[in-house]
């Protein structure tokens, strides 16, 4: 495909070195590692500038099975690395294992290096073996350090001088509570883990790497924040900016649900006013609300039931009278029985008094005598009617005729009086027994009366309660409806707020944006201008740092593309801080990239 030529072409990218700079604000000068305090187990010199360090590879003529000349693995370079990054302030330098073998062939064993940071020189020691002694200090060496004893420092010092190397505030976007959280993160991103591979420019330390690294876990947004700031493509004003903003879209998002909210509720409390009341929908709305008088109506309704409530327990007059007639009912009752308690007891004492009466009588009748004792008298041998005509011979008691006919009279009387009195009493026992089940069918019509008299008010409270609760519902419901209006109109008119506040924060953020807009367009020329040196100037290369989203792009697709991206966004950043744009300093440590990474000749041309 033919390309288009442009009829202004491009100048040419050239990178401006700060010239208020003498030196880089941190370059290291060397690394020592000693066997013990007075024996030198290997020095390193480094120079400003590009340091390559690399092992040989005896290449094919020493692919011959057999042959032990090496492979150019193993030799040390990525444990150089790391031990850089440990005098600079790293925790460690080695998973456990390799730091246990460490120990045990280097017991006494310390490494050191000379760092200069803004033109000051420190020296650090810190131990490789059984010690537990870190010093850091200003304009010595780390052989003076380790020939003077000195006390344990630890590495905090440094660890502040290395922070007033990035741009203050940082460390307030960094979570946990480690000193110098900032100055950690940046050498996190200034010293890669090999293990990352270079899969993406915001990965900086691998799990597998297993080195206790300081850096804390934070998302890819967290990071393109740290970024942007180590970058100065992004000021705290900014971010203030970007977190009222956020402020604002959560609770416009809020507001929304609100509003939704109270939708669905007014519409659920309107279906039953509407049917309730006869209502057109229409009359639902807040303003109509107001105008229709729909809650003074319903709790003008509440009021004529709570009234009639009221009339329902003063309407009882028909409860009182069937009560005393039953009472007098129920008192004549017990009069009755009592008088025919009493009756019947009289009555069965004159039954008790004729039995004995009767009793009288057959002694002195001569026929019941004979019928018991025969007719001779078993004692004396005399006949009963000679004995009842002359009388007991052998009897003390003398035989008197007249007496006896005026005994049997007088029995006779007795016992025409008490059958009398009988009657009488039964005839009484009969009068009352009508009047008895007279009164207790009054009883029971009373009591029938009574209980249907109760049910029907039992009827008429209940629905008095079923009426005062439809009311209650339906005055509350309105004044809920209303409320609810009143509560979606304040959110509509706080939503209405905040769409302002999100406007005048959306302005505010542009012009932050374009304030870094020349940072974050200078990092991406000096992005494509590294790509292009690669990959040829036909490469259409970009990186987009002003988005919500880390953004890299090259044309050409792959693996091993991604790991141009790495490298290609970190050698951009060294070229900004060359030029004294960026936030960080002017400092990289690429641990050799695994071969699957980039071929030969993109690194060739890396290098160059």
């Amino acid at each position: 495909m033919l390309k288009q030529e442009n009829l202004f072409p491009e100048p040419a990218t050239t990178v401006k070195v700060d010239l208020a700079r003498a030196e880089p604000r941190l370059w290291v000068r060397r690394l020592v590692v000693w066997e013990t305090p007075d024996k030198v187990l290997r020095e390193v010199s480094l120079r400003r500038g590009l340091n390559i360090i690399w092992s040989p590879d005896p290449g094919a003529p020493a692919a011959d099975l057999g042959r032990t000349e090496g492979t150019g693995h193993g030799a040390g370079k990525s444990l150089f690395c790391r031990l850089l990054r440990h005098c600079l302030g790293e925790e460690t330098f080695a998973n456990d294992g390799l730091r246990a073998k460490i120990n045990a062939a280097l017991p006494e064993g310390v490494v050191g290096a000379e760092i200069v940071l803004a033109g000051v020189p420190w020296g650090v020691i810190r131990p490789l073996g059984t010690g537990r002694r870190v010093v850091v200090a200003e304009g010595v060496t780390p052989e003076q350090l380790l020939a003077e004893q000195r006390s344990h420092t630890g590495i905090g010092p440094l660890l502040a001088a290395g922070g007033n190397l990035i741009p203050a505030g940082i460390d307030g976007h960094i979570p946990g509570s480690k000193e110098a959280k900032g100055w950690l993160l940046a050498l996190a991103w200034l010293t890669r883990d090999q293990e990352c591979r270079f899969g993406h420019p915001l990965e900086w330390r691998h799990t597998a790497a297993d080195t206790k690294s300081s850096m804390p876990a934070m998302s890819k947004e967290q990071l393109l924040l740290c970024v942007r700031l180590l970058l100065n493509a992004m000021s705290p004003d900014e971010i203030g900016t970007r977190t009222r903003l956020d402020e604002i879209l959560a609770k416009k998002q809020s507001r929304n649900g609100d509003i939704a909210y109270l939708d669905k509720a007014a519409a659920r409390l309107g279906t039953e006013l509407v049917s309730a009341f006869g209502l057109n929908p229409i009359q639902l709305t807040a303003d109509a609300l107001a105008a229709s008088g729909i809650r003074t109506t319903a709790e003008s309704q509440l009021r004529d039931v709570e009234a009639a409530g009221d009339a329902l327990d003063d309407a009882t007059p028909e409860l009182p009278n069937p009560n005393r007639d039953l009472e007098e009912t129920i008192r004549q009752l017990a009069v009755l029985r009592e008088q025919q308690e009493r009756a019947d007891n009289v009555k069965a004492l004159h039954f008790e008094q004729l039995k004995v009466l009767r009793g009288e009588r057959s002694n002195l009748s001569a026929d019941e005598i004979k019928a018991r004792l025969g007719p001779v008298c078993p004692v004396c041998n005399v006949s009963i009617d000679q004995a009842l005509a002359e009388g007991c011979g052998i009897s003390h008691v003398f035989h008197d005729p007249a007496q006896i006919t005026s005994e049997r009279v007088q029995v006779e009387s007795q016992i025409t009086k008490y059958s009398e009195a009988i009657e009488t009493l039964e005839r009484q026992t009969r009068e009352r027994t009508a009047i008895v089940q007279n009164l207790e069918g009054r009883e029971e019509d009373l009591r029938r009366r009574i209980r249907e008299a109760a049910e029907r008010i039992s009827a008429a409270r209940r629905s008095h309660q079923a009426n005062w609760r439809k009311a209650a519902r339906l005055a509350d419901d309105t004044r809920r409806l209303e409320k609810t209006h009143a509560d979606r109109e304040d959110a509509r008119g706080e939503l209405a707020s905040l769409a302002a506040k999100e406007a005048l924060a959306n302005a505010e953020m542009q012009v932050h944006r374009d304030r870094q807009r020349d940072v974050a367009q200078r990092v991406d020329t000096l992005f494509r201008y590294v790509c292009h040196g690669i990959l040829g100037t036909d490469a259409d290369c970009s990186l987009n740092l002003m988005g919500d989203r880390f953004r890299a792009d090259v044309p050409i697709g792959g693996v091993a593309m991604d790991s141009l991206k790495t490298i290609v966004f970190d050698l951009a950043t060294l070229l900004m801080a060359i030029e004294g744009r960026a936030g960080v300093p002017a400092f990289l440590i690429h641990d050799s990239p695994r071969e699957a990474d980039l071929g030969l000749s993109l690194y060739y041309k890396l290098f160059r």
